[in-house]
């Protein structure tokens, strides 16, 4: 049997320039590489951004697991925590999201499932990618409810318009995409549907 087996590993990098500041770091634990089978404990993933008045804080931990010989890669068990802070919300938003995440490399395949919890809000949902190269992407979403007037400030699509860009959609040209969304109920701007 081949074994190959390694310690903790490391990353850590920040970026700074003006107002804009990004930090990242990435914690992989010990290893084993056993038959072409690597497994391992969590890995760990910390990603902050800021600019100016918005910034995204993310955290997450995974069990990893690469299987060589059939190209496969696994996260089985993601853990995360998202922190959102942008002028059209009232306030910090946060996140909690469970999931899993398979890739596979020879058919050039991802699924992932998901469901993030925003106070009593749940969505909950999956995605399915196949074809790197050209890639199609198949989605399904079910919200069971969510109140956006809570979140946004009253003002909040004055200011989206204000900072947007000029839209372009050129590039959704090529874009492969079809699934479904199912809400319980979501309120918007005092409506409710």
């Amino acid at each position: 049997r081949n074994k190959l087996s390694g310690d903790k590993f490391s990353f850590n990098a920040t970026l700074s320039q003006e107002e804009e500041s990004m930090k990242r770091a990435l914690q992989m634990p010990s290893f084993d590489f056993e038959d072409k089978i690597r497994q391992s404990a969590d890995l760990v993933a910390d990603l902050d951004l800021k600019q100016a008045d918005r910034m995204l804080q993310a955290k997450f931990n995974t069990p990893l697991n690469v299987n060589l010989e059939t190209q496969q890669l696994q996260l089985s068990a993601i853990a995360a925590k998202l922190a959102l802070g942008h002028p059209a919300l009232s306030a910090q938003l946060d996140s909690k999201i469970t999931g899993s995440v398979a890739i596979d490399f020879a058919e050039q395949a991802i699924n992932g499932n998901y469901v993030a919890k925003i106070d009593d809000s749940e969505i909950a949902g999956s995605l399915v990618a196949k074809n790197f190269q050209h890639p199609a992407y198949t989605f399904d979403i079910g919200i069971n409810s969510i109140d956006l007037d809570r979140y946004l400030k009253p003002d909040w699509s004055k200011r989206f318009l204000d900072d947007a860009a000029p839209l372009n959609f050129s590039s959704l040209k090529e874009l492969k995409l079809r699934g479904t969304l199912r809400a319980g109920s979501i309120k918007i701007a005092k409506i409710k549907t």
